[in-house]
């Protein structure tokens, strides 16, 4: 599985040095989170240049150096390509792109995909609240 073997060097490391106050304190919280198995949705918010991605990269940076699955998704392209290994959730979830209500991603059970979404310790969707809310994940 690739994604338990992205490479993570001391510099994407010391970047938690960096985090101001709040970026410190939602870091703790969703890592804190993550790494006990409690869970959780954490919907980190702030215009553009207030350091949400700087945020993530943090995140994915601390809990892959631990040799967890730490996956990286953002509503557009753009988006992703920000990230090491970021997709679109479109890309990553098999999220229909013309679906409408009721439809939904078409991922068997005994995929390589459901076997990353039963394994990860934590997914970061970027621009989340722009995907479509009609679709939904379905492991057949």
């Amino acid at each position: 599985m690739a994604e338990k073997n992205i490479p993570i060097s001391e510099d994407d490391l010391h970047p938690i040095n960096q985090l101001n106050t709040k970026q410190k304190e939602v870091f703790d919280i969703i890592f804190n989170n993550a790494m006990s198995d409690v869970g959780g949705a954490f919907f980190p918010d702030g215009p553009g240049g207030t350091g949400k991605s700087f945020l993530y990269k943090v995140l994915l940076a601390h809990i892959r150096s631990r040799g967890f699955i730490a996956l990286i998704v953002a509503s557009t392209g753009i988006a992703s390509s920000g990230f090491l290994e970021g997709q679109t959730a479109p890309s990553r979830f098999k999220i229909p792109i013309d679906g409408g209500p009721g439809s939904k991603c078409q991922i068997s059970f005994q995929s390589s995909e459901a076997e990353l979404i039963r394994n990860f310790k934590i997914i970061i969707w970027d621009e989340a609240p722009m995907a479509d809310k009609s679709a939904t994940v379905s492991l057949k």
